[in-house]
């Protein structure tokens, strides 16, 4: 019975015809990491199979003074903003040199997701690259227990004590989230950092009392990634060959998540124009944040939490606005009955993405108090046919607008065409 396998098939399907099968380590390009503002990191190993959704990217790195790279004190409340992705501000994905994705603004996209999407069971076992829930009044960190995330990243990278982290390819890049063979691809990975107001949060003073922490600084001391290295039976590799000898295209669907972040806003209320782009949209997640001047985390200066300031809000798409009954009466004065109908629209986004497990990670009152995610489905429209350009637009009426910014996180569909013919691939975006 001849085999039927070729690229279409799952990656899991085919480990009855894996020989070899071995996660293998790839280095930055970098000399020296420890501080970089750009990491770039190539899977060289063209000849042989991977799958880029069961890659690992590891991050080996220390917290340490901004001022002279000396030690932090023990009394020090510093430590990682939200995860080990906080650390980048951009994700470049090429294959053969030819772009396949870009993720803008990684930290950002992936506090949104993270706080919209992982379950609370996932949150609380899955936290090797550090990701917690932050909790409390997010006013401050200063005082012990006021923010259990902050305190549990803080017991784990606080005095400049070596870290290790992993965090799934998968959940930084769209592209890798494809469980697919590549083949005969050499696939490069450039990470962009993010500045240290993005990723470092220090407390604004101690529990007891002393002067705030110094300003901190990630020192990177090795950066990877592991990927898998497959070795196909050689039936299988035989027929796998044939049919790229004979011209085969693999396309990779997946979703791009991405943020960008307005300039500072100068009034209550007014549109902001996020992109204009020709891909196609499926959910819009709005929040409010303060501008981060500084690592030190207060009152006036949290980026991590996404305010409660919302008076009235909706997008438009086209001209066309979403939702059809914008979101309204938002405030405590007038009842806050807008925030009960915003949360059920974020919850069943949450739940309509059924490879995540079981819903949203924010209880209401996290909502309402320090996480006030605004999602804008956009599944129901009109199929965009001629491929022309969108543009999205966030209308918005706040309570308070002073020292904040707008953060917007685009769901985006995507569709990478991986256009086999005898040697290296094309890749085509559509």
């Amino acid at each position: 019975m001849p085999l039927e396998l070729d690229l279409e098939s799952s990656a899991k399907s085919m480990a009855g015809f894996f020989s070899e099968y071995e996660l293998v380590e790839h280095r930055t390009n970098n000399e020296s990491v420890l501080e970089s503002s750009i990491f770039t990191i190539v899977l060289k190993n063209s000849s042989d199979y991977t799958n880029l959704s069961e890659s690992y990217l590891q991050v080996n790195f220390r917290l340490v003074k901004e001022a002279d790279n000396a030690n932090l004190g023990a009394a020090d409340r510093t430590t990682l903003a939200n995860g080990i992705s906080s650390m980048f501000s951009r994700l470049t994905v090429r294959v053969n040199g030819q772009v396949s994705e870009v993720v803008e603004r990684c930290d950002l996209a992936s506090l949104v997701r993270g706080t919209v999407l992982y379950s609370q069971d996932y949150a609380q076992n899955a936290t090797n690259f550090f990701w917690y829930k932050n909790t409390g009044s997010m006013a401050s960190v200063s005082a012990v227990n006021d923010n259990a995330g902050f305190d549990s990243r803080l017991a784990r990278t606080g005095q400049s004590l070596k870290c290790s982290a992993f965090i799934a390819m998968s959940e930084l890049s769209g592209f890798c989230s494809v469980d697919k063979l590549l083949v005969n691809q050499e696939v490069s990975f450039e990470f962009t950092k993010s500045q240290s107001s993005e990723h470092i949060m220090a407390a604004a003073a101690v529990p007891d009392g002393a002067a705030a922490a110094p300003a901190g600084k990630m020192l990177v001391d090795r950066m990877s990634i592991w990927s898998p290295r497959i070795v196909l039976e050689p039936s299988a590799d035989l027929t796998i060959k044939k049919s790229i000898s004979s011209g085969l295209s693999s396309p990779f669907n997946f979703h791009n998540w991405s943020s960008y972040v307005s300039p500072t806003l100068t009034s209550a209320q007014g549109t902001y124009r996020v992109i204009t782009t020709s891909e196609e949209v499926d959910y819009v997640y709005v929040g409010v944040r303060k501008v981060t001047n500084s690592q030190l985390i207060s009152a006036a200066n949290n980026p991590q939490a996404m305010l409660q300031l919302w008076q009235s809000c909706e997008i438009s798409l086209n001209g066309r606005r979403y939702p059809l009954t914008r979101y309204n009466n938002m405030q405590a004065a007038a009842g806050s009955v807008g925030l009960a109908r915003a949360y059920n629209a974020l919850v069943k986004s949450a739940n309509d993405k059924t490879d995540y497990s079981n819903g949203v990670n924010l209880t209401f009152d996290e909502f309402k108090n320090n996480q006030t995610i605004l999602c804008f489905d956009l599944t129901a429209k009109a199929f965009n046919w001629s491929k022309s350009q969108s543009t999205i637009e966030v209308h918005y009426d706040l309570s308070d607008y002073a020292n904040s910014q707008l953060v917007v996180t685009l769901v985006s569909k995507k569709n990478v065409m991986v256009n086999y013919s005898g040697g290296q691939a094309v890749i085509v975006t559509a």
